[in-house]
């Protein structure tokens, strides 16, 4: 489907077709401010793969994830990877799986253009490691993954096909930029900031605008007090699916992330609310939130 939508000072938004999907631009003036990526894009292994030891490598070789139907397999098999084109705010995942659950290191790396965007790593005798991370702003990000174990034994080494992947999916990335306080167990609208590669705008007051389907929130939290006494939200109608914060420690971030379904195109209110008796006051870039439709 496309079409063009003017907004007053803003220009024209105008819906092509990449692979079946939406693509938006922003333009104004005849220049393009703004350009989106294709929604998702999610890859498989497509065969085995012999890692060395305790060294970091390239997965190569992909075939469409049928939780994917929109890939650019094409342009994703010549790049070994995920192109997010244009500018966006994303959620990468990559997961590294061996065909053994032998005792052993194992890590995932997921990069982006060539820089590390997250790791996790660790010894278990669990056959894989997932690696998550949110990027709030990125233009023509180039998604690989990377991927160790530290087997001494050669075949506790070979990467799996079908369980070892890599994805993304876009969203909106929202963070409170000066400092807010809670009145005790008061639940209060989350006061977010859109940034500029986020295609969802909060409006004071009503939300944020979302179009019907399922979402993921990924929150991220930082307590002075206890996070336990702290607690987020994004409310769909009557519903203020609140979740806790998590850490039951204090001085450190919590990162609770909820899903919530969206019956009809409407607003959608994030929020926050505290138990704490002492600490009231979310400090400026203390409060972040993605979204993204699963």
């Amino acid at each position: 489907m496309a079409g063009k939508i003017s907004f007053p000072g803003v220009g024209q938004i105008k819906k092509t077709s990449a692979g079946g999907m939406a693509v938006k631009k922003i333009s104004s003036g005849g220049a393009v401010l703004w350009s989106s990526s294709i929604p998702r894009q999610g890859v498989l292994k497509s065969g085995t793969q012999q890692l060395s030891q305790n060294s970091y490598e390239k997965v190569t070789g992909f075939k469409i994830d049928p939780e994917f139907p929109e890939t650019d397999i094409a342009a994703a098999a010549a790049a070994n990877g995920l192109l997010v084109s244009g500018r966006a705010a994303f959620v990468a995942e990559g997961t590294m799986a061996t065909s053994s659950t032998a005792n052993q290191s194992r890590g995932v790396q997921i990069r982006g253009s060539g820089t590390v965007l997250g790791t996790t790593d660790g010894t278990s005798a669990t056959s894989s490691r997932t690696a998550k991370v949110v990027v709030p702003d990125g233009t023509d990000v180039l998604l690989e993954l990377y991927a160790s174990a530290g087997s001494s034994i050669s075949s506790y080494r070979v990467l799996a096909a079908d369980t070892t992947k890599l994805s993304y999916r876009t969203g909106g990335y929202y963070e409170q930029l000066t400092p807010v306080s809670l009145v005790r167990d008061q639940t209060t609208e989350a006061t977010l900031t859109a940034n500029a590669a986020t295609e969802w705008p909060r409006v004071p007051g009503s939300g944020i605008f979302l179009e019907a389907g399922t979402y993921e929130l990924i929150w991220n939290l930082y307590t002075v007090g206890w996070g336990a006494y702290w607690s987020v939200g994004c409310r769909v109608g009557a519903e203020q699916n609140q979740v806790v914060a998590g850490a039951a420690s204090s001085n450190s971030w919590n990162r609770p992330v909820q899903t919530i379904t969206v019956p009809s195109a409407q607003f959608v209110m994030p929020t926050v609310k505290t138990s704490n008796s002492s600490e009231l006051t979310i400090d400026a870039g203390r409060l972040n939130l993605f979204i993204a439709k699963i």
